[in-house]
């Protein structure tokens, strides 16, 4: 907190001492006169007096500082009148985090104070993945004359931690023998029912249906179906074609599907799935699909982080751009394809074609960037058509507005693939 005194009165002082001067030694009442004026305007500024130094009292306030990516998050900042003096001109300014959009409110107002009362700043921001760092909020206070303010300030280095959001993307039947969480329609260990059959020596005792025994006099075991882990490639499309931005303020799709990615990454890693990830358009890459959850989580923010570029010590393969026939060459057979992608041109269609017909199984999330103008609408209805082709040859689609979280676009459409 500090007080500054500004100057603003002494130009008054200088013009009252140099119209008296002038009036006595000239001999010019009128003149001498007019050294009243800025009398006045140094006697306002004296009686209007300063602020004290700690006059004001700013803080900060956030509703979740760990949201979940997507989320809205209620931000609150008051100045707080702590004197005996009405402060007649308060203005308050945060500095939100760089690169998180303000999607509802301001993040400044003015006003006056009276002793004891607080001037609030509310507004909402659209939680995006990662950690992001405030800086200052400011409150000043000034006098009417402006000859002098009070500024506090707090809340630098307070930071919001974006986890990612809710369970990752329902995957298909396409999986490895390692243990995972992808149900297949064998009989075996997990969680969901399967079948009933005859027991066998050496089955294990929690999976004896000891009621049906208790019916029957007969022993059975419950099979479950079997949970494996699944090999997934995240394909991000990044091309210059298919960056486009829904509203002045928000991200543009090229960024929204690296976000995407990086989610999704996370998820399928805590559940023991090998992600690799290849990014389609500017430098290129392919990073091969791990299991290693911290190394591969790492490497894979390193590809997708902006500015784009390719990290030099990153075991890429595909440098340069690439043709999605050329990914197909290099995936492993049982893996599948998430694509990440706005669906801005007839591309993605003919590259989900190709992976599909190559045995991979392909899913698409897209970020939807149209608009409800009348050149959007014209961009969805392609946006549409795009989509039911890619259902008809057995490519799933999640579509995402950005105004929701990824994680609710993605429950929505797993309930539709169930």
């Amino acid at each position: 907190m500090s007080v500054r005194t500004r100057s603003r009165w002494l130009p008054g002082l200088l013009a009252a001492l140099a119209c008296a001067f002038g009036g006595v030694a000239f001999g010019d009442p009128v003149v001498f006169l007019a050294s009243g004026v800025g009398l006045a305007y140094v006697a306002y500024g004296a009686v209007a007096g300063e602020p004290s130094p700690d006059a004001l009292v700013v803080e900060r306030r956030v509703s979740d500082d760990e949201p979940r990516a997507g989320d809205e998050v209620s931000v609150t900042v008051e100045a707080f009148n702590a004197s005996e003096a009405h402060l007649p001109d308060v203005r308050v300014v945060d500095d939100t985090p760089e690169g998180v959009a303000v999607v509802d409110g301001s993040p400044r107002a003015g006003g006056t104070l009276a002793p004891g009362e607080s001037l609030s700043v509310e507004y909402d921001l659209r939680a995006r993945r990662g950690t992001h760092e405030f800086g200052e909020c400011v409150a000043v206070a000034r006098t009417l004359t402006g000859a002098s303010e009070v500024r506090a300030t707090a809340g630098a280095g307070d930071t919001l931690a974006v986890r990612s959001g809710g369970d990752a993307l329902a995957l298909r039947e396409q999986t490895e023998s390692a243990v995972g969480r992808v149900e297949t329609d064998d009989a075996g260990e997990g969680v969901a029912f399967h079948s009933v059959r005859a027991y066998q020596h050496g089955d294990p005792v929690k999976r004896v249906d000891w009621r049906r025994f208790a019916r029957t006099g007969e022993l059975s075991t419950v099979e479950y179906r079997e949970e494996r882990a699944a090999t997934v490639v995240l394909v991000v499309d990044v091309r210059e074609e298919s960056r486009r931005v829904r509203a002045p303020g928000e991200s543009d799709t090229g960024r929204l599907s690296r976000d995407a990615a990086v989610e999704l990454a996370g998820e399928l890693l805590s559940r023991n799935d090998a992600v690799g990830v290849a990014v389609w358009g500017e430098e290129g890459g392919y990073l091969p699909p791990s299991r290693d959850r911290e190394v591969a989580a790492h490497s894979i923010e390193r590809l997708l982080a902006e500015p784009a570029h390719v990290p030099a010590d990153l075991d890429l393969r595909m440098r340069g751009l690439w043709r999605p026939a050329t990914l197909a060459r290099h995936l492993p057979g049982s893996a599948q394809i998430v694509c990440c992608t706005p669906l801005a041109d007839d591309r993605p269609v003919e590259a989900a074609e190709t992976w599909v017909a190559n045995g991979h199984a392909v899913t698409v999330v897209s970020p939807d960037p149209t608009s409800d103008t009348h050149g959007g609408r014209v961009a969805a209805l392609d946006r549409r058509r795009r989509a039911r082709e890619l259902r008809g040859f057995g490519a799933r689609v999640a579509d995402w507005s950005p105004g929701e979280p990824l994680a609710a676009a993605v429950e929505r459409a797993g309930a539709r693939w169930r």
